[in-house]
């Protein structure tokens, strides 16, 4: 069976790219309207919540190193 479209001569590879291109900004923006953006003060939270997370995830990975430093070079120097 033929295809619908035999007479149509397919397009240039730039310009599918382009549509493509063009089409997929078009989404993201429709799609960013609809986004329900934060306020100032919960922004506020927000960030301060996460620059706690990390400076706890931080002095966490500092007191790990700290000890296993410790702990290798007690036992290099006891062995």
């Amino acid at each position: 069976m033929a295809k619908n479209n035999a007479n149509t001569k397919r397009e240039f590879f730039l310009v599918r790219w382009i549509k493509a291109l063009f089409n997929y900004f078009a989404e993201s923006y429709r799609e960013l309207k609809k986004v329900s953006w934060p306020n100032r003060s919960e922004l506020f939270k927000s960030t301060m919540v996460v620059i706690v997370i990390v400076a706890l995830t931080a002095l966490l990975v500092f007191l790990f190193d700290t000890i296993f430093t410790w702990l290798t070079g007690w036992f290099y120097n006891f062995f």
